[in-house]
């Protein structure tokens, strides 16, 4: 199986494009973590490493819709 990122990937002959990808990893998380509770709480440190990467990840996201 190829990375998620690397565009396509094939599981069961059902091809997923990254976007498609990526919101289908989402929808899994948000379960995961109703499923799980509350989050624990994080350091300052890690909540700003969360953050910095959640608006590269927007950023990337803004860049690929906009090709």
């Amino acid at each position: 199986m190829e990375p998620v990122m690397a565009g396509r990937i094939t599981i069961s002959n059902v091809q997923l494009d990254a976007p498609t990808s990526r919101a289908v990893a989402d929808g899994i998380g948000e379960r995961l973590r109703q499923a799980l509770g509350a989050e624990p709480p994080v350091s300052d440190r890690l909540q700003k490493l969360l953050d910095e990467m959640r608006q590269r990840e927007a950023r990337d996201n803004s860049k690929e819709n906009s090709h």
